[in-house]
């Protein structure tokens, strides 16, 4: 019980720390565990309320985003680029 207690802990103070890079508008595109990240959300919000669960992933843009990462790296670039000039 011990263990499982300590994975919990583990597995939602690693989604609140992801969370607060977010909100502090640090780059997460370029992480290399986005994908686990987000399957650890959701089984976090599996754990708490199935519904809930089900309502986030109506409107989960992610596989959308990670399809078409490269893309929206290069299009970040250009404006990083095009700002500067």
């Amino acid at each position: 019980i011990d263990q499982d207690k300590t994975f919990i802990a583990l597995k939602i103070d690693n989604i609140r720390n992801f969370r607060n890079r977010i909100f502090h508008y640090e780059p997460i595109y370029n992480q290399s565990d986005l994908i686990k990240k987000h399957i650890d959300v959701f089984d976090v919000l599996t754990w708490l309320n199935e519904d809930m669960k089900i309502l986030n992933e109506l409107f989960d843009e992610f596989k959308n985003i990670e399809e078409n990462k490269k893309e929206i790296i290069k299009k970040l670039a250009d404006l990083t680029l095009n700002k500067d000039n």
